[in-house]
């Protein structure tokens, strides 16, 4: 039987980004983080969560592909990981060195600015 607490809680995570946000937390402006999510809802909450933490963010929308997850089942002391690396197996370093995000990464040398998304 699997009880819950209330609702899901979102964190986003990963190793590259985790460090874009604590670098970020320390109030280093000169950081970018670039990946990829899906047109789908886990990706529209991400998206909204980067944006809410003034992290600078190049991020790619790819519509046939999900937003990568993972749930994280706790009991008692111990913790279990299911993860589905979604949209970011298929990032590709073209996005980045695109014009679009090349400007963004030009413009990260300023204070936080406001995000897009390119699709």
């Amino acid at each position: 039987t699997m009880e819950t607490c209330g609702p899901p809680k979102y964190n986003p995570g990963g190793s590259a980004l985790n460090t874009c946000r604590i670098l970020r937390g320390l109030g280093e402006k000169n950081v970018i983080f670039c990946g990829a999510v899906g047109a789908d809802e886990n990706g529209e909450i991400l998206t909204k969560i980067l944006k809410d933490s003034s992290l600078n963010t190049c991020i790619q929308t790819l519509p046939d592909h999900c937003t990568g997850t993972c749930i994280c089942l706790i009991s008692g002391d111990k913790r279990s990981l299911n993860a589905n690396i979604g949209a970011s197996l298929h990032f590709k370093k073209e996005f980045v060195t695109s014009r679009w995000c090349q400007g963004k990464i030009g413009s990260c040398n300023s204070a936080a600015h406001d995000d897009i998304e390119e699709d």
